[in-house]
């Protein structure tokens, strides 16, 4: 009994072995065909991602802005209003890029097209900021520490330099769906209208803008008196503009087209125009009241403007006294202060300093803020100038005093040309001052132009349009899925072949 117990077992183990042979040979034999599933499924997956590739939008686009005006490094536009690179996707800029290119027949919201354009600046250092603070933190150098954040803040204020001088717009292209050729015109229009709303209707390029566009000999009137004074305040205004462009070196090189003549030219002109024509005919018609069509007028508006010149002489004289108050108790400040210093540093070390908490920071803050005024020379140097600008201004008055003062004389002896020649002279000077008006201020809107690049914008686009892909042939993850793909197709195609061999032997 046993021992065909024993035989049973034996038959039983040897029907559960599995034979390798039978396990191995038929896939040897579909081995041609195991290759052939594996390469198409690895060929299936390739043309799937190439598919993809070939029929998908890149999810954004990017262009970089390279800023070329004049203060550009210190966030202002040539006229000195604030400039930030968020300017170009204002909603300003952007509604005017919209409606020019016409989106909305394409479909897209303005809502979607707003928020789907981003700016951010073109230069990328803040990671060498890290990296070099970490490098000299990490050497020793045994700096103080207030030398290292003098370094710090340094490079900080270099980053910021040249962060602020370009500048990458980007489209996201998920909701917009945008081809090549349109966000490339977009990422190109957006600058063009920036620059030209900036230019034309801000001015940010005017760096010049004391502009007189009046025309005097338009607007004199008929009274000799009131028509000569029209001229001399016509002519001050006029030396003021010439006297600021004259600081600006870039305006010496400029020739006006017209009259031929640079600043220094005009300069001159002015100065004999005011010292042989208009001064000379305002001594004369105020001094002599036969020149007035009103002599009583004549009489009162001489009398009113030598009321007002006495008025303003006097302002100016206090002016000049308080300066000088102001300068001597600085004086007697900064001697006291020293004195005071000297004492303190002859003191004991031990001796006990008293506070009084009684003062607040602010009032301490100005005190303190005070005794550095006291102490700077560039402030002093400040008062002094303000005073010798105000001495400037008396004597001016001065001289007005002195012509309106003279007496007026109605007899015909004193009278060495006629009315109508005193007319015919004021009539000239106001001609040759709208003239030298008009080439003033083509000479500003040269200088003005010299502010824009060659291309007469304020920018300049670097490289050309980047596209990223959604879907990329380089993508590091591709090899992957086709030897995914591989593996994938000799698996199926193994079970493939046992399943018809088992298929086969069942039957």
């Amino acid at each position: 009994m046993k021992e065909e117990d024993r035989a049973d077992a034996g038959e039983y183990r040897a029907d559960d072995e599995i034979d390798l042979r039978d396990v191995i040979f038929p896939i040897w034999q579909a081995r041609y065909r195991i290759l052939i599933i594996c390469f198409l499924m690895a060929g299936l997956v390739f043309g799937y991602h190439l598919f993809r590739y070939s029929f998908s939008t890149p999810s954004q686009y990017s262009s970089t802005i390279n800023f070329n005006f004049e203060g550009v490094e210190k966030a202002t536009y040539p006229n000195g209003v604030q400039f930030s690179p968020n300017d170009l996707i204002s909603n300003n800029v952007l509604r005017r890029v919209y409606d020019e290119l016409k989106l909305l027949d394409s479909e897209v919201e303005f809502t979607d097209f707003a928020t789907a354009i981003t700016i951010k600046s073109g230069f990328y250092g803040d990671e060498l900021l890290k990296s070099t603070a970490a490098d000299i933190a990490s050497k020793d150098k045994k700096i103080s520490v207030e030398d290292f954040n003098k370094l710090v803040v340094d490079y900080i204020d270099a980053i910021n330099i040249y962060s602020r001088q370009s500048a990458v717009i980007t489209i996201n292209n998920s909701k917009l769906h945008f081809s090549y050729q349109q966000a490339e015109t977009v990422l190109l229009k957006i600058p063009e209208v920036w620059a030209e709303y900036s230019i034309q209707e801000l001015g940010v390029m005017n760096v010049f803008n004391e502009l007189i566009t009046l025309n005097i000999s338009s607007n004199l009137g008929k009274e000799p008196l009131v028509m000569i004074n029209k001229l001399a305040d016509y002519s001050r205004l006029l030396k003021r503009s010439l006297t600021q462009l004259e600081s600006l070196p870039r305006a010496h090189s400029i020739i006006e087209k017209v009259s031929k003549n640079s600043i220094n030219d005009l300069v001159h002109k002015l100065s004999q125009i005011d010292k042989y024509q208009v001064n000379i005919l305002r001594s004369v018609i105020v001094s002599n009241n036969v020149y007035s069509n009103d002599v009583g007028l004549h009489e009162s508006f001489r009398m009113g403007e030598l009321d007002r010149l006495h008025r303003d002489k006097k302002e100016l004289i206090r002016m000049i006294k308080v300066y000088d108050e102001i300068a001597e108790q600085f004086d007697h400040m900064s001697s006291k202060r020293n004195s005071l210093s000297i004492e303190k540093d002859s003191d004991s070390l031990d001796e006990k300093v008293n506070y009084s908490p009684q003062y607040g920071d602010a009032l301490v803050n100005n005190l303190l803020e005070l005794g550095s005024k006291i102490a700077d020379p560039e402030f002093r140097k400040t008062l002094l100038n303000k005073k010798i600008a105000l001495a400037l201004d008396l004597q001016k008055i001065e001289t007005e005093i002195e012509v309106f003062g003279s007496s007026s004389s109605s007899s015909s002896s004193s009278k060495s040309i006629s009315k109508n020649d005193i007319l015919v002279y004021i009539a000239q000077a106001a001609k040759e001052l709208d003239a030298l008006s008009s080439s003033i201020e083509n000479i500003v809107k040269q200088y003005n132009s010299y502010a824009f690049n060659n291309r007469g914008s304020l920018y300049s686009l670097t490289g050309k349009i980047l596209a990223v892909e959604s879907y990329a042939l380089n993508d590091p993850k591709l090899k992957l899925k086709v030897v995914i793909g591989f593996i994938l197709g000799g698996m199926l195609s193994v079970f493939w072949v046992w399943g018809r061999r088992v298929t086969f032997s069942n039957n």
